[in-house]
């Protein structure tokens, strides 16, 4: 792969790391915060009913699922149209339970443990905030600041992974319970934009991970030969503490041989032979 060819999949992988990190910040602020930006969306049939508090009527009332939360809107609290009601934001949230106060759906007892998982969620913000210290490090070059990013974007890589295969399986469960003629509540859920933005994200990083690695590993062998090349330089070999290289010891028919030693040698012969 040539220079510059490596270096625009360089870049890419970087600018890949910083679209990843905003799309985690946006999914992040899904449900209470961003209330019709979510992982799963359920139009709500008309009538139903959140334990005592009916829906309006003819509004299109719809439930949003999003990371700390979710958001239940166009309803009417008795007093009147309220545009929507919220939970406050939390680490995880019973959403078998919300969904069956809203519309009466039924999950079955093995599917309720879902509950518990929407704690993974927690991982968005916390992979964001590694996707941008990845992207960070990524623009410096370096040997150790590439190890940095690359171990920053594999670190993000694997919290989104995980956190991506819970959530695909806690909402189409919940999903195909709402959507369900036999136990659903007459609802119709759909995937919201931010769970594809989290699938987005995963892709993103999948790149960024392949592409960090190649540069850790192209500037490792640069930074061994620079260390090489420069040894030679300075005259610096392994295990030798001395600046200067060492001068091999030339033996006796060494020291007698190249240009000029004949003379030497005849006039060291003459002078034994007068002596």
């Amino acid at each position: 792969m040539g220079k510059h060819t490596f270096a625009i999949f360089h870049f890419s992988a970087t600018a890949g790391l910083f679209i990843s990190f905003v799309l985690l910040v946006l999914i992040s602020l899904s449900g209470p915060t961003w209330h019709d930006f979510s992982l799963l969306t359920v139009g709500l049939k008309d009538g139903s009913a959140f334990e005592a508090i009916p829906f309006s009527r003819g509004r299109n009332s719809y439930a949003t699922y999003g990371t700390f939360g979710y958001c239940i809107q166009h309803i009417e609290l008795g007093e009147g149209y309220q545009e929507r009601s919220c939970s406050d934001p939390t680490v995880g949230y019973p959403i078998t339970e919300v969904q069956t106060a809203i519309d009466g759906t039924k999950f079955f007892e093995n599917n309720k443990d879902i509950d518990s998982l929407t704690k993974v969620m927690v991982l968005h913000p916390v992979a964001a905030a590694t996707s941008f210290l990845a992207c960070v490090f990524s623009i410096r070059s370096g040997y150790l600041l590439s190890i940095g990013s690359m171990t920053l974007t594999l670190v993000s890589w694997l919290m989104i992974t995980v956190a991506m295969a819970m959530e695909w399986y806690i909402f189409t469960i919940v999903q195909e319970h709402v959507n369900s003629r036999e136990v659903g509540g007459g609802s119709k859920a759909r995937f919201g934009a931010a769970l594809w933005c989290l699938t987005a994200a995963f892709l993103l990083l999948t790149f960024g991970t392949v592409v960090m690695s190649a540069t850790v590993w192209k500037k490792k062998s640069s930074w061994w030969r620079g260390r090489a090349r420069g040894r030679q330089q300075t005259g610096q070999y392994p295990g030798s503490s001395d600046s200067s290289p060492s001068k091999p010891e030339l033996n006796f028919k060494q020291r007698f041989q190249g240009p000029g030693t004949s003379v030497g040698v005849i006039a060291y012969a003459l002078g034994w032979t007068v002596c």
